[in-house]
């Protein structure tokens, strides 16, 4: 009877010491969890890497057979929702938004559902960040600098930097700033009207604009010129609102706030002030003097252009870097492009076929284009003459050669056509006549 007794005695204390909280107390190494990764800067900067991953997305369609990501561009609605761009296909989302909006652009579209998750995505991450960066217990030193202050502005500045294409997309959206986890998920949302949307992105942008860095801290890393930039943009659309709705006082302030953020941002003017100078210190600005030069390879960074606001790495084969669908989504639609490599020709013209390279833009196959009318933007004739439809090559040559064109509008940016090379272009039909020449094709040509 004794044994018993000692032996429940002992099964008490066991259960006892099993409800202890103190061996139901987790710590699993393996795994990245808030708790473990926001304690320091370090873990800080990766949230800030995943943060910028999600934004890359914008130009990124390598993920296209995801579930997650639709085939298309992901920005491409941005970009071709103007009358300065046609879309060349509909069989896509985005893209087929211009070329068949009936089928698109409706609520119950994939790619409209997509893209409206994916910037609250970004949202999410980025109240995540911040959440976390009240906690008093961060550590936010790292090599004797203080980092609370860039990281807590590139957070801001990526939420009003989604908020800034949701607004522009749908108008009145819903405005959600801390983050959703827990018993903080909701889905009673309401859409705050445009002007809410606004002057929360001003808010976002203003402490963005003080706490980020002139130059990035960084490859990737937005910099202070996108907050101030953001900032004079979103002070222009309030005046335009304000002017719309006959407040023109109010219109002249927002002005005048458009103009002193873009003073800044430039580096001159009579806007700045001496409490902007201490604020936000001098940009150091230094413009280039050839536009085209600017995107070269060499000249993209910061550390080598200033003019250089926020570059995004996507350099092939780089670490880093990656696929670009902007790379194939607006090269110019080859004249009876075909697609594919190999033995499948990309480009003919009159049975000349060219097959792809770097010199020629890739695969002759794109989302969008841009329209004649574009192009005659950076003519210095004001003829209003067009050319023709289906001109032959002489008559091409001919409407192009009368006229010049700015730098933007040169051969440098955009191509308008190619020189061939027979010692280094590949053609499927080598002894093809070329019709100007009435001879074969010859280097030169």
């Amino acid at each position: 009877m004794k044994i018993s007794k000692y032996l429940l005695i002992a099964f008490a204390g066991m259960l006892a010491a099993g409800c202890s909280s103190d061996w139901l107390d987790e710590d699993p190494e393996h795994l990245v969890i808030e708790s473990k990764l926001y304690v320091d800067v370090a873990g800080f900067q990766v949230g800030l890497n995943g943060l910028y991953s999600q934004m890359r997305v914008e130009r990124d369609c390598s993920r296209f057979q995801s579930s997650d990501y639709y085939r298309d561009l992901t920005g491409m609605c941005a970009f071709i929702s103007t009358d300065d761009y046609c879309s060349v296909t509909t069989g896509g989302e985005m893209g087929g938004i211009l070329g068949k909006p009936s089928s698109y652009l409706m609520p119950s579209s994939t790619a409209i559902d997509k893209l409206w998750s994916w910037y609250y995505r970004i949202i999410n991450a980025a109240n995540t960040i911040l959440e976390h960066s009240r906690k008093e217990s961060v550590d936010w030193m790292a090599d004797n600098v203080d980092h609370k202050n860039r990281i807590v502005g590139e957070a801001l500045l990526a939420r009003a930097w989604a908020y800034r294409s949701l607004v522009a997309y749908w108008g009145a959206v819903p405005i959600k700033l801390d983050q959703s986890v827990g018993e903080n998920i909701r889905t009673d949302f309401y859409r705050s009207p445009e002007v809410d949307v606004w002057k929360q992105m001003v808010e976002d942008l203003t402490l963005a604009a003080e706490y980020i860095p002139w130059s990035p801290y960084m490859p990737g890393s937005a910099t202070k010129g996108v907050a101030l930039h953001y900032l004079a943009e979103t002070y222009l659309t309030l005046g335009k609102r304000a002017l719309d709705e006959g407040r023109s006082d109010a219109a002249t302030e927002y002005y005048k706030q458009a103009e002193r953020y873009a003073s800044i941002l430039i580096g001159t003017g009579g806007a700045i002030s001496q409490e902007d100078l201490e604020t936000f210190g001098t940009s150091n600005r230094s413009l280039m003097p050839d536009f085209c030069a600017m995107f070269e390879p060499t000249n993209v960074e910061y550390a080598t252009n200033t003019e250089t606001l926020w570059t995004w790495q996507w350099a092939a084969n780089t670490l880093g870097g990656g696929y670009n669908a902007m790379r194939y989504a607006f090269i110019s639609y080859y004249a009876g492009a075909r697609r594919g490599f190999g033995s499948k020709p990309i480009f003919d013209n009159g049975n000349l076929y060219f097959y792809p390279s770097e010199e020629r833009g890739g695969e002759g196959w794109c989302e969008a284009a841009f329209n004649q009318r574009v192009m005659e933007l950076y003519y210095h004739s004001s003829t209003t003459e067009s050319l023709p439809a289906k001109s032959d090559a002489a008559a091409c040559e001919a409407f192009w050669n009368r006229f010049r064109y700015e730098d933007r509008g040169s051969e440098r940016s955009i191509r308008k056509f190619f020189i061939l090379n027979r010692e280094t272009d590949y053609m499927a039909n080598p002894d093809k006549i070329n019709p100007s020449t009435g001879a074969v094709w010859a280097t030169g040509d």
